[in-house]
């Protein structure tokens, strides 16, 4: 049988998790069986808040039975609740592709893609610097005109942001081709400001039309991983929305990461001038229902 110290527990996962089996060890409720599965989840917390229940039971020789009355005696209702109080306090992985398996229940699956999205957006209160959330907003809002620009998978996010933009009355456009921004690019000027999403930021042709713009006088604002890359490099302010490439490469979650770090830049910016976007967006509500 396994015994825990409570200082080593603490110092790998949430102490009111820690404090819990120590209770139950206290009154003697444990069984040889739950002093296994607490040691596991101690040393292996990233496996315990990501892993789906058949997964985990293969890979440690423990029945999904077991897990389960384990997290019922530290009194959590479900196994989610449990996964949740590890990611409260311990930096770890976001699930990948290959953590994912045919013979999982929907349910399971469900769970550990919440478990990895809440990971990634708690992750942006270490990888966003405040200074630049707040430097591109006031770019933003001295900009004559904004192109927002983002291609694959980040397109779907510019064009959260361009219609954000465009409701608070800004000059913009979008854009989620190279050819059409290469254009944009070469007929820049000072006042213009790219808004550019990009997970990787190497993207060939985007870094070579940022560049164009830049050499025109525009500014460029960078959502991007947190690492030195191309589009980093070249930016005026950068936004990080993950903290390594590693982790960009293989989360399931980067999308809902990106669309929170646009959310959390609109914010700075309405909160700049609110009483004006509140009336305008009041108008376009109004003038939509004439359609």
């Amino acid at each position: 049988m396994r015994v825990l110290k409570k200082e080593s527990s603490v110092s790998g996962i949430n102490g009111v998790l820690v404090r819990k089996i120590e209770e139950l060890r206290a009154e003697g409720a444990l069984t040889e069986g739950d002093e296994r599965i607490a040691g596991l989840l101690i040393t292996n917390p990233e496996d315990f808040a990501y892993l789906p229940l058949t997964k985990l039971g293969e890979r440690y020789g423990l029945s999904t039975a077991a897990i389960t009355r384990f997290s019922r005696k530290l009194a959590y209702g479900r196994l989610a609740d449990m996964r949740m109080d590890i990611l409260r306090f311990k930096e770890v992985r976001p699930l990948a592709y290959a953590d994912i398996s045919k013979t999982d229940s929907t349910t399971a699956r469900i769970e550990g893609l919440v478990a990895s999205t809440i990971h990634g957006l708690e992750s942006l209160k270490g990888s966003l610097d405040v200074k630049q959330v707040r430097e591109a907003a006031r770019l933003l809002e001295e900009a004559g005109r904004v192109v927002v620009t983002g291609f694959g998978g980040s397109a779907s996010v510019a064009y959260d942001a361009y219609h954000k933009f465009l409701r608070a009355g800004k000059h913009v456009e979008i854009i989620t081709d190279e050819h059409r921004l290469m254009i944009a690019a070469t007929v820049a000027g000072p006042g213009d400001v790219f808004l550019v999403i990009s997970e990787s930021g190497n993207t060939p042709g985007q870094a070579a039309a940022v560049k164009t713009a830049k050499e025109r006088g525009a500014l460029v604002i960078a959502v991007t991983q947190f690492s030195r890359n191309a589009l980093s490099r070249l930016a005026d302010v950068c936004l990080h929305s993950m903290r390594s490439e590693q982790e960009i490469d293989k989360a399931l979650i980067s999308r809902a990461v990106q669309y929170a770090v646009v959310d959390i830049l609109f914010i700075e910016y309405y909160v700049r001038d609110s009483e004006r976007i509140e009336r305008l967006q009041k108008e376009i509500s109004e003038n939509t229902k004439l359609l």
